[in-house]
């Protein structure tokens, strides 16, 4: 006789992860190989969006994946392009929380971690960054000798600390 599967819904909190584009997608990726067991009480997905701006990526958000498949809803999203009212909105009435990576982008913010000058825009970031990491930033691997877990637990940055107590499976944010 086969044996009913217990639903995962119903013993699992389920994250959504989901990262402005492939450097984002790839930093969440990350974050949770550091934070999340394997056989813990948090499924976290991680997805990339395909830009845009930030109305285009909520947009496409709320598109391509119910809320209510998903116990949190999270973005990463560059600061470097404001978010007008209605896109936040938008994301608030359908509970997905919108974390921005600052200064300027993911990249500025991975330096500002890291106590290194962040530079004067998201280009300057985005070299500064990928000249240290150990692979392409595309990769999750590449982010694991700059940004180790102690690294990331010691940074005092809001949206670090956010993510990561999502990730320990923390009900606050």
């Amino acid at each position: 006789m086969p044996r009913k599967r217990a639903s995962l819904r119903s013993t699992l909190r389920t994250i959504l992860l989901v990262g402005e584009g492939p450097h984002d997608q790839a930093f969440l990726q990350h974050m949770k190989s550091l934070y999340v067991e394997r056989k813990g009480g948090v499924r976290v997905t991680v997805k990339a969006a395909d830009g845009g701006g930030p109305g285009k990526i909520i947009d496409a958000v709320c598109r391509r994946y119910s809320p209510r498949d998903f116990d949190q809803v999270f973005i990463l999203m560059d600061e470097d392009v404001p978010i007008s009212q209605n896109a936040y909105d938008k994301a608030r009435k359908n509970n997905i929380s919108v974390l921005s990576s600052t200064p300027y982008c993911l990249e500025g913010m991975l330096l500002d971690i890291t106590g290194q000058p962040v530079g004067e825009d998201s280009r300057q970031c985005k070299k500064r960054l990928q000249e240290q990491l150990a692979g392409p930033p595309t990769a999750h691997e590449s982010y694991a000798r700059l940004l180790t877990r102690e690294r990331l637990d010691g940074a005092g940055h809001p949206t670090i600390e956010g993510l990561r107590n999502a990730l320990l499976g923390s009900s606050a944010f």
